[in-house]
């Protein structure tokens, strides 16, 4: 759980954990130097569970950097990914450890709702029944679509999945999540993901959230295009690279005007590279 100035939620975040029907967990939570009650709050928690490790960075590292101190500390076989604006239902550590009991499983995946502050919920389910991926066609899945299970918290990773790309969270704002997935899937593509259709977590929607501020600002647009040109390199199969270079073609026309000043030509440039993938293959 890294968080910057999370004071609203992380209480919340944190008993969402604590409350959890399986036991047997560790919390990691890195402060990454709030100006709030951020840190006071994760430490009168830790002061009173043990399984609460709490770290606080001297100068703030941002996004990426305090990810990848989460995971550095990381002891257990399965790492979950909370937000500290997000939250666990009650029972989903002891569902992922059934899932994980197979030893071919790396990363298991779940449907989730997201909340609003007008107390409005969206049910994310990209599918609508229990799924199994081989990691490699999975890693398809998340260049032909993006993000499709939504938020970091409906994901975990079994411990030596998350260690095989050791460079850990990239800086990929928008992107950093399915960046981080896409390469455990690439390194281990004949093992599996498992997927439920059960709602095992919450995500708080809201205008300080690190997305809401780059759909705001159209950095999402400039990481799309650069996550499509990071991975037209590998090699997918002809039809697959056809259709991302016409679907990047189409969402520079299309969606452009919302790159921030300046970046347009950097996106055109990528969406070029991208095209030239498919002759290269």
């Amino acid at each position: 759980m890294p968080v910057f100035n999370g004071e609203a939620f992380i209480e919340r975040a944190i008993a969402s954990v604590r409350t959890q029907t399986e036991t047997s967990w560790e919390l990691i939570v890195a402060d990454d130097a709030s100006t709030d009650r951020t840190w006071e709050i994760i430490q009168r928690e830790a002061a009173s569970d043990p399984r609460i490790r709490a770290f606080q960075n001297q100068t703030n590292l941002g996004q990426a950097k305090n990810w990848n101190r989460c995971l550095r500390h990381a002891r257990g076989e399965w790492l979950g990914f909370l937000p500290a604006d997000d939250i666990y239902r009650n029972e989903t550590l002891s569902k992922v450890r059934r899932i994980g009991a197979e030893p071919d499983v790396m990363l298991s995946l779940h449907a989730h709702d997201s909340v609003y502050p007008d107390g409005r919920r969206d049910v994310v389910r990209p599918f609508p029944s229990s799924k199994r991926y081989l990691l490699g066609d999975l890693a398809r899945e998340f260049f032909l679509r993006g993000n499709v299970f939504g938020e970091m918290s409906c994901v975990f990773a079994r411990r030596t999945a998350a260690m095989s790309v050791p460079e850990g969270f990239g800086d990929n704002r928008s992107t950093l999540d399915v960046d981080f997935w896409m390469r455990i899937a690439l390194h281990n593509p004949g093992f599996i993901a498992g997927y439920s259709p059960e709602i095992l977590s919450e995500s708080a929607i809201h205008d300080g959230a690190d997305s809401s501020r780059y759909n705001r600002d159209g950095r999402n647009w400039v990481d799309f295009f650069r996550f499509l040109e990071k991975y037209s390199t590998v090699k997918w199969d002809l039809a697959t690279r056809i259709h991302q270079a016409l679907r990047a073609t189409y969402c520079l026309f299309r969606y452009g005007s919302m790159l921030p000043k300046g970046e347009f030509g950097s996106a055109a440039r990528s969406v070029g590279r991208i095209i030239a993938a498919v002759v290269v293959g």
